[in-house]
Order: structure tokens, then C-alpha cells, then sequence
């Protein structure tokens, strides 16, 4: 329920819920429908349906603090997808190593050889979440 209301009230002061473009309101509908654990069925439909809106829906999400929003989108987004990780990439880059640490946390269990690579070059980083990047990317790729 808390993120219904925490995406709704992104979406809101993005102005997507008032949004006159058809597509889009459409898919505001489609989400006011959805019940329980919904971001794989939503993911999937932006993908296939809606893949010119990603950034313009998972901005305001990401942009609106939310913790647990922000870290559905790591865990839900497709990095094999060339938009997708270059979102994570670019939203990872901005993340404070303490204040953000659930956020780091989830890059570092969803981060392919690329993104975690760029999370072992901070200098801020927490030794746990450190040695998590260091053992995913070690079974990523193994030496």
C-alpha cells in the first residue's frame, strides 16, 4: 500500500495523473488496478508496451527519496536492456554510500561486471557492502 501511494503521489507532482496524452493515461489506469506485489507485472508492461515512457515514469520515482521505490526499480530493472542500465548507471552514480546504503546495496545484488566495477571505485564505501561487490563480481566473473 505505501508504495502505491509513494508512486502515486511521484506521478502526481510529475504531473503524469494529469497528463492528456492517451497513452500514458492509459497505463495510469492499468496501475490503479494492480494489486499486491505488482512491479514485475508493471515492469513488464512498460517494457512491452510503453518503452518510450520508462525515464518519464522511473524518474519522479527515483527522484521522489523513496527508499523501497528506488530500490524496486534496481531490483525489477533489466540490465541486459541498453535504456535500462544506463538509468541504474546513471541514478547509482548519485548515490551517497551512507544515506543511500539499501539502494548501493540492491546495485550491488542486481550490477553486472560494469556497474559493480564502478561501485568498487568509490572511495566512501562501507567495507560490507564492499566485499559484497567484490564476491558478486568474483562470481560474475570468476579469475
Amino acid at each position: 500500500m505505501h508504495q502505491r501511494e509513494a508512486a502515486r503521489a511521484a506521478w502526481a507532482e510529475a504531473g503524469l495523473l494529469k497528463t492528456t496524452d492517451l497513452k500514458l493515461r492509459r497505463f495510469m489506469r492499468e496501475f490503479e488496478t494492480q494489486t499486491g506485489d505488482c512491479w514485475p507485472q508493471l515492469a513488464a508492461r512498460v517494457r512491452s508496451d510503453y518503452p518510450e515512457y520508462l525515464e518519464r515514469l522511473a524518474a519522479p520515482l527515483w527522484k521522489s527519496g523513496d527508499t523501497l521505490l528506488r530500490v524496486n526499480l534496481i531490483r525489477h530493472a533489466d540490465l541486459a536492456r541498453k535504456d535500462e542500465s544506463e538509468l541504474i548507471q546513471r541514478w547509482a552514480a548519485t548515490l551517497d554510500a551512507e544515506r543511500n546504503r539499501y539502494e548501493l546495496a540492491a546495485v550491488v545484488d542486481q550490477g553486472g561486471t560494469e556497474l559493480l566495477d564502478k561501485v568498487l571505485k568509490r572511495k566512501k564505501l562501507p567495507d560490507s557492502l564492499r566485499l559484497a561487490a567484490q564476491q558478486r563480481r568474483l562470481q560474475i566473473e570468476p579469475p
